[in-house]
């Protein structure tokens, strides 16, 4: 029951007002700020995420749902939802201290701009590390087609 008045919720709204943007999001390759604040009332852009943190506190069948309404009318804004939920808020909601709740979601549950930035920050931190990764692999594999011995261990070499 509860599943059905989601759905219908979120078509209504998707129907009403995702369509008709979408179009004009596509003619003028413009982002739809002031419908992104209305979907940020509507917490969708803390859908799993618990209403202690701002979040609506839904369960994962009610997020595919949401996703999956919204995606049908713009797949832009259902992509936008999907990446700010599950990329952005859940895994500090799932992996942060109460600390980083407090301090992040809040804010990421609210703002799509927040969580977006949020994502961004993380993945400029982490390019750093994908390179020397990378590096490593990269001179690793140099060794092996060289012919000599790579040691995959802690172990010392003797």
């Amino acid at each position: 029951m509860k599943h059905a008045v989601i759905r219908r919720t979120v078509r209504k709204f998707a129907e009403e007002k995702l369509v008709p943007a979408a179009v004009e999001m596509d003619e003028k390759a413009e982002f739809p700020l002031a419908l992104a604040e209305e979907m940020a009332l509507l917490q969708y852009f803390g859908l799993e995420i618990p209403s202690v943190y701002g979040g609506a506190g839904l369960d994962s069948v009610s997020y595919a749902i949401v996703i999956e309404e919204i995606s049908k009318a713009s797949g832009a804004m259902g992509l936008c939802i999907s990446v700010h939920n599950s990329v952005s808020a859940f895994p500090v909601y799932e992996f942060g201290s109460e600390a980083q709740r407090q301090k992040f979601l809040i804010p990421m549950a609210i703002s799509l701009g927040f969580g977006v930035m949020f994502a961004t920050g993380i993945t400029l931190l982490l390019i750093p590390c994908f390179y020397l990764i990378l590096e490593d692999i990269h001179r690793a594999w140099e060794r092996l087609r060289a012919g000599s011995r790579v040691q995959a261990g802690t172990a010392r070499q003797g």
